[in-house]
């Protein structure tokens, strides 16, 4: 790329705007989509057992973990979000 690659924090205000748009849907989608680390329930699905809650909080701190070591922290999916959608 010419000038280096760019982070989220300074690409154009519509580049953003998309970005963010693009991330609010695929985590709404995320909450009802099938997940092998949940055993194929949805995150809604396992929210509402003692088990599905423990799997889905070793997924938040797996999400934390990376986040901590993200080159575009920006990017990575707000767990206290997840959490509150989730009624935990």
């Amino acid at each position: 790329m010419i000038g280096g690659p760019t982070g989220i924090t300074e690409a154009l205000p519509e580049v953003q705007e998309a970005l963010r748009g693009f991330l609010a849907r695929h985590w709404e989608n995320w909450l009802d989509s099938k997940l092998p680390a949940l055993r194929f329930e949805t995150p809604r699905q396992a929210a509402k057992t003692p088990a599905g809650r423990e799997r889905l909080e070793a997924l938040f701190a797996e999400f934390a973990c990376h986040a901590r070591h993200a080159t575009q922290p920006e990017l990575a999916p707000d767990v206290a979000e997840l959490r509150a959608r989730l009624g935990m």
